[in-house]
């Protein structure tokens, strides 16, 4: 049973627990749209020699290529205590070809990744309008890259290489409550144990609408910095990028 299944169990238990208490307790779920910009290297070995390549993407390009996206989070909430996750992942897709000389090339790419996350939040000092806490959880993040070079019709290569790490996550929150329907949140924690280090910095608004839904936008920032391997070895495996994303999400409280 790899990581991802396991972390999809764990959250799944601290749910059906939760559930178990119910009395007073909050849950919502929902999704979300994201533009996403990515500044970075990346690179992996290969049986012809390590293959590096520019991670930077901008939110058109990555639009451009996506195959498929799909992913969902929610909460649960009571006094103190929120035990929050999220699930996602997407597939993108890309082709490039040349000819020169008479010889025709196209080279293949297909890059999946998948994330998913489950944090406990606690409340420990309120004052005024404003609140702050403390978080700790998991965050897992799995990227698998496809390639395919065919040169005048033959196929010259044809590898697949993937890698996974799973982050422990310490950081602290702050919330100010603009209205009683209208809070501004900011996030900033830090993730180690699988990556060489996972800085992330989100901020941005929720609002209550109605009695059963929560609208959310905002900025979402990780800073992160994973090589597995040497250089030159048929295993390594190489993830420097910052990602830049502007987040709307919907919740539906139950």
């Amino acid at each position: 049973m790899n990581i991802f299944c396991r972390l999809l169990i764990s959250i799944s238990v601290v749910f059906v627990a939760s559930a178990a208490y119910s009395q007073d307790w909050i849950y919502g779920i929902g999704t979300g749209l994201a533009a996403m910009d990515v500044d970075g290297d990346g690179g992996f070995g290969t049986a012809l020699g390590p293959i590096d390549f520019d991670a930077s993407m901008s939110s058109s390009e990555i639009n451009r290529v996506t195959k498929s996206a799909i992913g969902f989070g929610g909460f649960a909430k009571k006094d103190n205590l929120r035990i929050s996750y999220s699930i996602a992942q997407s597939e993108l897709e890309d082709d490039l070809s040349g000819t020169e000389g008479g010889i025709t090339g196209v080279l293949d790419l297909t890059f999946k990744v998948r994330t998913a996350e489950v944090l406990l939040e606690h409340t420990l000092y309120r004052s005024g309008k404003s609140s702050w806490g403390l978080i700790d959880g998991l965050r897992y993040l799995h990227q698998k890259y496809e390639s395919r070079l065919t040169i005048n019709g033959t196929q010259i290569f044809d590898d697949t290489v993937d890698d996974y790490w799973l982050d422990a996550i310490l950081g602290v929150t702050h919330a100010y409550s603009i209205s009683p329907r209208l809070t501004w949140s900011t996030q900033l924690d830090y993730g180690f144990g699988g990556s060489d280090s996972t800085t992330h910095f989100k901020t941005g608004f929720s609002k209550v609408i109605g009695s059963r839904w929560i609208l959310g936008g905002g900025l979402d920032f990780k800073n992160i910095k994973y090589e597995e391997g040497d250089r030159d070895d048929l295993d390594w495996f190489l993830y420097d990028a910052k990602e830049t994303s502007i987040v709307v999400s919907f919740q539906y409280l139950f």
